[in-house]
């Protein structure tokens, strides 16, 4: 049966507040267009999304799993949730975005990304749904099909999105939920970037794997402020990794190498006491998990041989990830 295609589209509206709620899309294909001056709020999962021609508007788009294409827009402040992003011919806007994929912008001007930070509750189960993994964030992998100085550039990292004109959503959109735009509370980790210059000369590379691999990663991202005072949480990876770096990496923790089996969630986290703190923090997590298995971390600092810098510094672009 054909659905009708007005459900799935919000378009020449002014000065309004407007959106979806779960359930409302059902992965269908969505449409955002010719719309000023408008707050508008998809919060549930599409096929994929195109937002064309709009003007000073804040759009919230839950997970698309598959791309996402803004075309044609201005002074747009947007939260996207995506498998791919594609941005032409837009001007002066700013987005706090997940993606899987590199982030492609094509003639565009003073585009600027954060990493994506928003929560209501069902949105950790629709992002399972788009088949999106929250540790994968390529925010601010840029590529630029026309690259020139201005065409885009990193938001700053305490750029909240309620200092971008978003508030909760309205009641008739997500009626019974609670919302935040803290980033302390937020389905992605909200993470520095690898994109731009690190806060300190010092890092240290957290591993999770094995049976308290996801609780204790979860853990560690939401209690990381608190625990590991004055560092950022650069960039997070999952996947199965390979023999030659697992062994480049753990080369002095031959216990762990040995225990490793089935993927692995590593952190890159970075401040000038990181190393201690991280160590501290790691070995609580243990202790109030009942884990007797090797330590779950591998630190190592830029005043390191060149071979472990080498491997901090590539974590984008390993094959295991």
């Amino acid at each position: 049966v054909r659905k009708d295609p007005s459900l799935y589209t919000i378009a020449n509206r002014t000065g309004e507040v407007v959106g979806k709620p779960p359930g409302a899309v059902d992965g269908q294909q969505f449409t955002v267009e010719n719309c000023k001056d408008c707050d508008i709020f998809v919060c549930d999962v599409s096929a994929t999304v195109s937002i064309d021609n709009c003007t000073n508007c804040r759009i919230f788009i839950g997970p698309v799993e598959g791309s996402i294409f803004v075309r044609n827009c201005t002074d747009v402040h947007a939260i996207i949730a995506c498998q791919q992003f594609r941005s032409r011919d837009c001007e002066n806007c700013d987005i706090l975005l997940y993606c899987a994929t590199q982030p492609i912008v094509e003639t565009s001007t003073n585009i600027r990304f954060g990493c994506f930070q928003f929560f209501y509750p069902s949105l950790t189960p629709q992002f399972q749904q788009a088949k999106l993994n929250p540790w994968q964030n390529q925010w601010d992998n840029i590529y630029d099909f026309s690259p020139a100085p201005g065409n885009w550039s990193l938001l700053p990292t305490n750029l909240s999105p309620a200092e971008m004109g978003f508030k909760a959503f309205p009641e008739n959109i997500v009626q019974v939920e609670s919302t935040t735009t803290s980033d302390t509370h937020t389905v992605v980790p909200v993470t520095w970037g690898a994109g731009r210059d690190k806060p300190s000369n010092r890092s240290i590379l957290v591993m999770f794997f094995g049976r308290f691999k996801d609780k204790a990663a979860n853990m560690f991202v939401d209690e990381f402020r608190d625990k590991v005072p004055g560092s950022m949480l650069i960039r997070t990876r999952e996947g199965a990794l390979a023999a030659p770096q697992l062994h480049a990496i753990l080369e002095e923790h031959p216990d762990t190498l040995a225990s490793i089996n089935g993927p692995a969630l590593v952190m890159e986290v970075n401040g000038p006491e990181c190393i201690p703190h991280v160590t501290g923090f790691m070995a609580e997590i243990r202790t109030r998990l009942g884990a007797r298995d090797p330590e779950r971390f591998c630190p190592f600092s830029s005043d390191f041989d060149q071979g472990r810098k080498d491997i901090a510094s590539s974590l984008d672009h390993l094959s295991f990830f």
